[in-house]
């Protein structure tokens, strides 16, 4: 959730500032990613039979990384299309993650705890969408920043304008419309190069967390849910007779 989350917070912010699309536009466009779980998910439980929990989980967390490495690849000269096979990677290991993981946690519990296993499972998600967004988006600005404090560095423009084009590429490429000219598209393009910079430098990193967790998931993860806890275990234990039940015989 950490590089799925990062990820749709700045391929949005991509698809509008650099390609000009409306922010409805965009999310039209990032549904690829939405259509790829969708598709992906359902066979999720196939996979994990034929190949255990581990396996699948570690398989998709490897898919999200190398997706997020394609798009971490993006310049000022790309197109929707050339961000597809990444999104779709992305989406494709989203899907594939996401149940087996649900069912390891749920699989792993006593009937009685699913509740609390659904409760910690969702707030791992929460939490780990919440610190995608806030680190990559801190990448991101803190590059965009740099890189156009550089660029405005000669200029000595007013302060309100400096602020504006340093807060947001949006606030940027605001001025370079109102300068227009020359001027006005060396801004728009030196602002897009800087707020590329920033987007690969955060989706890279998104990359390597979701590296990082199939190294994990192949090191500490179970092959599947254990056969001491879940539904079959209250089952069995339910069949066993309980100590001191010593039964007489009847025609005793």
């Amino acid at each position: 959730m950490f590089g799925l989350a990062g990820a749709l917070f700045v391929l949005t912010q991509f698809l509008q500032f650099n390609l000009g699309y409306s922010a409805l536009q965009a999310g039209v466009r990032m549904l690829v990613i939405a259509a790829a779980i969708a598709v992906t998910a359902p066979l999720s439980s196939v996979v994990v039979r034929a190949a255990g929990t581990k396996l699948t989980t570690a398989a998709g967390l490897l898919l999200i990384a190398a997706g997020l490495w394609q798009v971490s690849g993006a310049s000022v000269a790309w197109t929707f299309t050339s961000m597809l096979p990444g999104t779709i990677l992305t989406g494709v290991g989203a899907g594939l993650v996401m149940p087996a993981v649900s069912g390891s946690v749920m699989g792993s519990l006593p009937r009685g705890d699913t509740g609390v296993g659904a409760a910690a499972n969702g707030v791992f998600i929460q939490v780990g969408s919440a610190l995608g967004v806030a680190v990559i988006g801190s990448l991101l600005s803190t590059r965009y920043q740099d890189r156009m404090t550089a660029a405005l560095a000669p200029y000595h423009l007013p302060l309100a304008i400096e602020n504006t084009i340093l807060g947001s590429i949006g606030g940027a490429l605001g001025v370079a419309a109102r300068v227009g000219g020359t001027t006005g598209h060396l801004l728009a393009h030196v602002a897009r190069s800087a707020f590329i910079s920033g987007a690969d430098l955060g989706l890279l990193t998104a990359a390597a967390v979701a590296l990082v967790g199939c190294v994990l998931a192949l090191a500490v993860l179970p092959a599947s849910p254990s056969a001491d806890a879940g539904p079959a275990a209250d089952a069995r234990a339910a069949r066993r007779p309980a100590r001191g039940d010593h039964r007489t015989d009847p025609r005793a």
